[in-house]
């Protein structure tokens, strides 16, 4: 029968110093990484890349697979930081045969995911494709860097100009807030979400810097759903501090980024913690 799982105990984990700095992964899907899922669930098998990690000195990698069943392809190309609908230019899948070949060419320098996503031909046109697998890849050099979106901000005031909420780009560019519309956000939780509407053509990017001067771009990771219509900026703080978030969009085609919208974002735990223990006591 059934069982459900209960908490047998939980643990407060609390870090002075950090030796080194981690980056977080590519927002790449769930699951193990490698080809080994692909080979088990499609009989997708590598030709050219049989572990998870890919290191890279040069702007491109091509990756060959085989396949012993017809099948209909979608790879996604991931940056922490940078709009997915941006790095599509930069994929190429086609098939020969019973082979897929991926060609991919990178912008910059960094660390990439990729995400392959495969249905069978014979399922209907209405069916969702499933994840395959993904790896994860380590680009040293490139020839040619490329503008991913937005230039680096010396430092915070610079970044937004005191200037908060929407900018006249952004419904230019048919860009609506869901969820917060204020431009100042006090006493907020170390972990939330900001979405907007999007129109499938725009691209987005963005920064996040902690007063003064702290790059927090890693503590951010975007992510595009409902087939690309809603942007999900997913905030992660870890001290507290005031924040600024500032969003940059742009139409495909485009060179420049046109900043849309700026958020100060204020986090104190112990304001916040006192907040909810008024909240109980007056209930």
């Amino acid at each position: 029968m059934p069982f459900r799982l209960k908490c047998a105990c939980k643990f407060k984990i609390i870090c002075s110093e950090l030796k080194h700095k981690m980056h977080a992964l590519p927002n790449c899907a769930s699951g193990e990484w490698g080809p080994a899922k692909a080979i088990r669930h499609f009989r997708l098998f590598p030709l050219s890349h049989e572990t998870a990690v890919i290191n890279a000195d040069s702007s491109e990698v091509e990756l060959k697979f085989t396949t012993r069943r017809a099948l209909h392809f979608l790879v996604k190309l991931r940056m922490n930081g940078v709009d997915d609908h941006f790095l599509d230019q930069f994929v190429k899948a086609a098939t020969s045969n019973e082979d897929l070949i991926i060609g991919l060419t990178f912008p910059q320098p960094g660390q990439y995911g990729l995400d392959l996503y495969a249905r069978p031909d014979t399922d209907s046109v209405d069916l969702t494709l499933a994840h395959a697998c993904k790896y994860l890849i380590n680009v040293t050099k490139v020839k040619k860097r490329i503008d991913l979106g937005a230039a680096k901000m010396e430092n915070a005031s610079q970044m937004v100009n005191n200037k908060y909420g929407m900018m006249s780009a952004c419904s230019k560019l048919g860009i609506k807030p869901l969820t917060h519309k204020e431009g100042k956000l006090k006493q907020m939780p170390a972990v939330f979400d900001i979405e907007f509407a999007v129109p499938v053509f725009v691209s987005l990017s963005y920064h996040f810097i902690r007063e003064p001067d702290e790059e927090y771009r890693d503590h951010v990771i975007m992510v595009r759903e409902n087939d690309g219509l809603v942007a999900k900026f997913k905030v992660n703080m870890n001290k507290p501090g005031n924040y600024l978030l500032t969003i940059y969009g742009r139409k495909d085609g485009e060179e420049k980024m046109a900043n849309i919208y700026n958020y100060l974002i204020v986090h104190d735990p112990e304001m916040t913690l006192s907040r909810k223990k008024k909240s109980k006591e007056s209930k």
